[in-house]
């Protein structure tokens, strides 16, 4: 609530909602902060009785830790948001990495050395293999113009089922959500 308060004065029309709203909270975290966020807190806004938002879902991953100990901002153990811009490696390498190595079912731990390793064989290699192929198929098969494409019934059929696949995994459908 405090971040939303300090954002915008109106903060309670997001955790005061008027009953036309439609305001769902989702919370992303970490495991240890899960009983807190799921039964303390709201059960303290419960108890205020005051029409406060409660928590819709919650996102929760396992840790994710530093070079096989902890990260602490506070004793400077990790790499944190400045830290890691003031290394000079891409946003994007930065996102693929921590993707990677998201702490879905298990602990699992950052390592400069796999940081390293990642970006140079999935990323530069692999990822840049299959470009590097493609755009090359595609010069030597096409005189290095794609051809236009003018798709018949089939395709047509294939683009509609690929498009319905893609709305329901939007729209939670079979509880997959993006």
């Amino acid at each position: 609530m405090s971040i939303t308060q300090s954002a915008t004065k109106d903060y309670e029309k997001w955790w005061r909602p008027d009953k036309e709203c439609d305001v769902k909270l989702y919370q992303f975290m970490a495991k240890d902060n899960v009983p807190f966020h799921a039964l303390m807190f709201p059960a303290a806004l419960l108890g205020v009785n005051e029409g406060h938002l409660l928590v819709h879902h919650i996102y929760s991953t396992e840790y994710l830790n530093y070079e096989e100990g902890k990260f602490s901002k506070s004793r400077g153990v990790g790499v944190f948001g400045t830290d890691a811009q003031d290394t000079g490696i891409p946003a994007d390498v930065w996102r693929f990495y921590l993707a990677s190595i998201r702490p879905e079912s298990s602990d699992s731990s950052f390592s400069w050395a796999e940081l390293g390793t990642k970006n140079n064989s999935e990323l530069l290699n692999n990822l840049g293999n299959f470009c590097h192929r493609s755009l090359s198929f595609c010069y030597n098969s096409f005189k290095g113009a794609v051809p236009d494409v003018n798709p018949g019934p089939e395709e047509y059929e294939l683009m509609a089922l690929v498009n319905r696949e893609l709305i329901g995994h939007q729209n939670g459908v079979n509880g997959v959500t993006s």
